[in-house]
């Protein structure tokens, strides 16, 4: 059994933690720890998935914001805390990866929520250690900016996820089908409410998704800037199948609802997506929708905080169905975490062995 030890400098007057060195005790294995660059709600989440496929796995985060702490909490009985190294990317990114002893990781994951930040980070991960180094994976949500690095980050062994297209297609593909079991003639409308990140990712899949020749007959992308990110859209490249309807308004307003509603083809079934930010107002808008719909629609409830199973299952029966984004996220970079522990390749394994 390996033994993992945290040795840590006292915490300097500023509340930071001058650097982390990950021990084992035995299998003296060329990657020994876990970097997670940014502590949001991605940072967060994948740090949760990493440990609970190996609980054994030392981990660091790396974040700016001083009111994490120098730990965060584990959420297993007799592991370790995990330490917090409090610096700023922006300012000081190769300074920040020494730090965190980049060169004895194992994986490194760039989450801060800042594309070309996350893309700099990995970059600077390269050139510290060289062709050997960790895993390397770069959470980048812009599809434009995903492809135009693509190719040069692929010849540097550096992984790119835009996982917010990754669960959109996944989503959108789930309920096609199920669209198609119940009526197979029927076209289905979508209407996204708010076009945020996943919102737009959703968007562009239902122009690109086809489900054994099916494909959704209208999309309204409804926003108080729903235009604009119709434009950012047609600026990013996408090809469109379907010139989306940009119905632009508050969504809690329900003449911005009905207007929505009123664009979809008279025949058809409708799927709602409510992916705005905020949990209590999606919800506010399924039961509002809920109520003028009358049962002609499904509505996907984005949710961070899943409710409880009481409240899930009553609203099952009124055809809303929740979808935790940060679970459709994590499953997309499982083939990503399963690599933990393996070598990359025989370069690496003639690293290791010199």
């Amino acid at each position: 059994m390996t033994t993992n030890i945290h040795s840590l400098a006292p915490v300097d007057a500023q509340g930071y933690i001058p650097f982390v060195r990950t021990y084992q005790l035995r299998g003296h294995a060329p990657r020994q720890h876990v970097i997670v660059c940014g502590y949001g709600r991605h940072g967060r989440l994948l740090l949760d998935k990493i440990i609970s496929r190996r609980e054994s796995i030392s981990a660091v985060v790396i974040d700016r914001d001083p009111s994490i702490g120098p730990f965060v909490s584990r959420r297993s009985p007799g592991r370790a805390d995990i330490p917090v190294l409090h610096n700023d990317f922006e300012n000081n990114v190769s300074g920040c990866l020494h730090d965190a002893r980049v060169n004895d990781a194992e994986m490194l994951v760039a989450a801060t929520g800042n594309d070309v930040l996350n893309v700099a980070i990995c970059l600077a991960a390269r050139d510290i250690v060289g062709e050997r180094g960790p895993l390397l994976l770069a959470l980048v949500s812009d599809e434009a900016l995903a492809e135009g690095f693509r190719s040069t980050l692929r010849t540097l062994n550096i992984r790119t996820r835009n996982t917010y297209k990754a669960a959109a297609s996944n989503l959108l593909r789930k309920h096609l089908r199920e669209h198609l079991k119940r009526e197979h003639e029927k076209p289905l409308a979508l209407i996204i409410i708010g076009c945020g990140r996943f919102g737009t990712a959703l968007a562009t899949a239902a122009q690109q998704m086809c489900v054994d020749g099916f494909q959704v007959s209208h999309i309204g992308m409804v926003d108080l800037a729903a235009n604009r990110r119709l434009n950012v859209l047609r600026d990013g490249g996408t090809a469109f199948r379907l010139e989306p309807t940009a119905i632009e308004g508050d969504a809690e307003d329900p003449e911005t609802l009905r207007m929505a509603l009123r664009q979809c083809p008279r025949r058809a079934d409708v799927l709602v997506a409510l992916c705005t930010d905020n949990d209590a107002a999606n919800l506010r808008l399924t039961f509002r929708i809920e109520r003028n719909l009358r049962g002609r629609a499904v509505l996907l409830t984005r949710s961070f905080d899943s409710p409880p199973e009481s409240v899930r299952s009553i609203l099952a029966q009124r055809k809303v169905q929740f979808f935790d984004l940060h679970q459709l996220i994590a499953s997309e970079i499982d083939a990503d975490l399963e690599q933990i522990g393996k070598p990359r390749a025989s370069a690496d394994l003639r690293a290791s062995e010199t």
